[in-house]
């Protein structure tokens, strides 16, 4: 049966439908989380545990409904729920005063509802503040292991059940059989028929297979000997309606001391009730939101879910969250809205008024069958799909492991022979291999996951609810420093790879070659702090290694912390020491990297008269360009911008003959320029081509001023525009006062009819200028691609 449209309800019909359905699925549920929370209570306590499974399901479900506004509410208990609690009755009990007749159950139910109905109240708080969304941000694989954590402690809780708890070991093989038939009646039913309520089958075909087994067992086993084929049941249950007197006892003075003295348990309890309820809440709400294309606000449905819990409470039930079983038993029932939960509570409420009387015979060791399913299909789906695919994985990996083997056994065995065919599949092999380093790669990854839903289920399962939040935190925090360190740095080259954006003369880039390679840059990205300070120590030390400048880019840092700060300085002290410069880009005295760096102290301002104790630049071309100076100078040769290159050793006019130079230099026009005065602007006429004699000019994108390229003496300009008439592409800026040269466009019109030679020539330097400007821009994309 399909469900209405969201957003319409459904009918009364259907609802009624979908409340049966639901019930049916709800009933042996309840009677799980019963046992798992006050199971150590043993058969004196089945009648408050069921009563406060009852309470939970359909007191704490009436009061969300007043609150909530979820287009398919669904309040109820959770196994997790049930275990956390559990987990602080089996606390509480190893304190005597909680395990004496009568006055004992009572102080520990007021304890138990002290601990839901402040759950309630922290989950009011959360929502309140808006933190619902919050609750989303666990990484996945901590989340996973503690959830099979929670699964594992499900099973060992029902161990004594599943294996008997009486002296007879026939008693022990009953129980086992008992509780593995259930157990695979409850898979059979889910596999082959999903849709039918596989716990209560379960427990109708454990109870009948319970009742055959101590049968038989009876009518081969002298009378004297019966009481081994007995198991133990739940026990005799009344229906009691439930009363606000769960906290009365709280104000006698000897209750309040003993909850004293387990303060710290009860409030931590509370406190992960609540953190583990908006968490499972958060996640069961948001797939039953996409299947009807809704929109629920997590900080309302906390608030609401926080006041069911307090009320719940206060009646001495169970906590409660968003169970997303009793949401899809209604759905799939054809009940979308309020109304199915509503008739749904009625439902459960007259079930157990009536079925109580039949389930005093139910063995316990059906319903730890049946809580074993329960803790199976709480273990984490993603969980699953990472074993499934690292096993699938491994094998890829060995097969494309073997094939790369195979086509290296290949490649060998053809070269050897000289068949000429080598360097193909040399090629094959090397791609096999590569493949299979591909492979490796995500499952590294995978391994990791993996080990950390195991780090986290076993300190669960071992040391406590309490311990495996614990242990949880933790890994979140190192995963959390581990990624930061990992994703630090971007990219990592020389200056000969890629050079900076200014454009020397040839006999300036025939110096500078050799010394570029000892200009190295690394790119940092992400966030610099205490958690990867020192991968940057390591990075930086073999980037700088046989280096006369080291460039650290922090333009893609997004975050620079005080422990990244001294980090940087300490650097730079040590690089200095080992006779390397540090050159920082992306950082400028103004910038919020310059800021922090001041706040921290370790940039402070520079005496006067002094040069300043860092180098820093808006980014990395000025960076580089300031280590290749620095580079021409440390090699003798003076800074290119104050040298001044007469007409003979102009780049443009090379290879012209001492009258020709003559006679074009009267037809030049001579500009004197000052600094940071603009020559031409982006989009007027092109009507020169210049040549600049001293200083330096820098081409610029007029909107964002970002530097395109910057030019020497020696080196010509504004070429492309005149080649092909479209206008200038950007602007031209003197950087310090300058000296240029001007070509007009009509001067090379008049030489190609006066003096083609000369033209050719010009021409023909001007297609070496432009092919030497596309070698290096097309180096600079395969280091970006690579």
């Amino acid at each position: 049966m399909s469900a209405p449209a969201p957003g319409t309800g459904s009918s009364w019909p259907r609802s009624a439908l979908a409340a049966l359905n639901a019930t049916a699925a709800m009933l042996p549920l309840m009677l799980g989380w019963a046992v798992i929370a006050y199971g150590l209570l043993g058969p004196t306590g089945a009648q408050v545990a069921l009563t406060a499974a009852a309470v939970a399901t359909v007191v704490g479900s009436l009061a969300n409904l007043a609150l909530t506004r979820s287009p398919m509410p669904a309040a109820a208990p959770s196994s997790s729920a049930a275990l956390l609690l559990g987990a602080c009755v089996a606390q509480l009990l190893r304190d005597e005063a909680f395990r004496r007749p009568g006055s004992g159950l009572v102080a520990l139910l007021a304890a138990t509802s002290l601990v839901v109905m402040t759950s309630g109240l922290v989950m009011i708080a959360l929502g309140a503040v808006r933190a619902g969304v919050l609750v989303r941000y666990v990484p996945r694989p901590v989340l996973a292991g503690f959830m099979n954590g929670v699964a594992v402690l499900m099973v060992l809780a029902q161990l004594p059940a599943i294996v008997g708890a009486g002296p007879h070991a026939l008693t022990k093989g009953l129980a086992l059989a008992v509780a593995l038939g259930t157990a695979a009646m409850v898979a059979l039913v889910r596999w082959r028929a999903p849709l039918l309520p596989a716990s209560l089958i379960g427990l109708a075909a454990g109870s009948v297979l319970a009742l055959g087994l101590q049968a038989g067992c009876a009518a081969l086993r002298p009378p004297a000997a019966e009481a081994a084929c007995r198991l133990a049941t739940i026990g005799a249950l009344e229906w009691a309606w439930p009363g606000v007197d769960a906290l009365g006892v709280l104000a006698h003075a000897s209750t309040w001391e003993l909850l004293q003295r387990h303060a710290f348990t009860l409030a931590a309890s509370a406190l992960l009730l609540a953190c583990v309820g908006a968490l499972e809440s958060a996640l069961n709400l948001a797939p039953i939101d996409q299947r009807l294309n809704a929109r629920t606000d997590p900080n309302r449905e906390l608030v609401a879910l926080g006041v069911a819990n307090v009320a719940s409470g206060m009646f001495a039930g169970l906590p409660v969250v968003y169970l997303r079983l009793r949401a899809l038993a209604t759905l799939a029932g054809g009940g979308l809205g309020a109304r199915p939960e509503w008739l749904g509570n009625l439902f459960i409420t007259g079930a157990l008024f009536l079925a109580l009387p039949l389930l005093a015979g139910v063995p316990l060791a059906v319903v730890a069958g049946i809580v074993a399913m329960l803790a199976w299909a709480l273990v984490d789906q993603w969980t699953r799909q990472l074993v499934a695919q690292g096993w699938r994985g491994r094998r890829a990996a060995g097969t494309a492991a073997a094939a790369a083997a195979t086509a290296a056994t290949a490649a060998a065995t053809a070269t050897g022979t000289g068949t000429g065919t080598g360097t193909g599949t040399g090629t094959a092999a090397a791609t096999g291999a590569a493949g299979a380093v591909e492979e490796r790669a995500p499952l590294a990854e995978l391994r990791w996951s993996l080990a950390i839903v195991a780090t986290v289920c076993a300190v669960t399962a071992v040391a406590g609810l309490l311990a495996g939040v614990a242990a949880g935190v933790l890994l979140a925090m190192l995963l959390f420093m581990r990624a930061m360190n990992r994703s630090l740095v971007r990219l990592r080259y020389n200056a000969a790879q890629i050079a900076s954006r200014r454009v020397y003369p040839p006999e300036v880039e025939e110096r500078l070659a050799p010394l570029r390679r000892r200009i190295a840059i690394v790119e940092l990205e992400g966030a610099l702090f205490f958690g990867n300070v020192e991968r940057l120590e390591r990075e930086a030390a073999q980037a700088a290694r046989d280096a006369s400048d080291l460039v650290l880019d922090l333009r893609r840092v997004s975050t620079l912390d005080a422990s990244g700060a001294v980090a940087l300085a300490a650097l730079r002290e040590r690089l200095a020491g080992a006779g390397t410069v540090l050159q920082l880009a992306g950082v400028t005295p103004d910038n919020r990297h310059g800021r922090m760096m001041r706040s921290q102290g370790v940039l402070p301002a520079p005496p006067a008269g002094t040069a300043p104790a860092w180098h820093l630049h808006a980014d990395a071309d000025h960076a580089i360009e300031a280590a290749e100076q620095a580079a021409l100078q440390r090699a003798g040769g003076a800074a290119p911008t104050d040298t001044a290159v007469p007409l003979h050793r102009q780049t443009l006019l090379e290879g012209l003959t001492p009258p020709q130079l003559a006679a074009l230099e009267a037809r030049l026009v001579r500009r004197e320029l000052a600094g940071g005065e603009r020559l031409f602007t982006q989009g007027e006429p092109a009507d020169a081509i210049f040549l600049l004699v001293q200083g330096s000019v820098s081409v610029l994108d007029r909107a964002s001023g970002q530097r395109f390229v910057s030019f020497s003496p020696g080196m010509c300009f504004g070429e492309t525009a005149v080649l092909d008439g479209r206008g200038r592409t950007a602007d031209a800026r003197a950087d310090v006062p300058s000296t240029v040269l001007e070509m007009p466009a009509a001067l090379l019109a008049d030489l190609q009819r006066e003096q083609p030679a000369v033209a050719a020539r010009i021409y023909r330097n001007l297609a070496l200028h432009l092919s030497q400007r596309l070698r290096e821009a097309a180096a600079a994309w395969r280091l970006a691609a690579g």
